[in-house]
């Protein structure tokens, strides 16, 4: 339980910080093409980090442990 925590802890860090530098870039300050595309690449792969977390480690476990 304290593993799948820290990581949806994490996973909602990153995609906080993500979000932030695409206001950023959106907003006016420091545009570049590598700000936009990297804010982009980060929300992408946080979504599909969750995305798999939720398929893989917080349903599995549970089935497991309640039989």
């Amino acid at each position: 339980m304290t593993i799948e925590r820290m990581a949806w802890a994490m996973v909602g860090i990153m995609q906080i910080f993500a979000l932030a530098i695409l206001a950023i870039a959106l907003a006016g300050f420091h545009i570049t093409w590598w700000g936009i595309l990297g804010g982009a690449l980060i929300a992408v792969a946080m979504t599909i980090g969750v995305v798999r977390l939720s398929r893989q480690g917080a349903h599995a476990p549970d089935k497991k442990t309640k039989p």
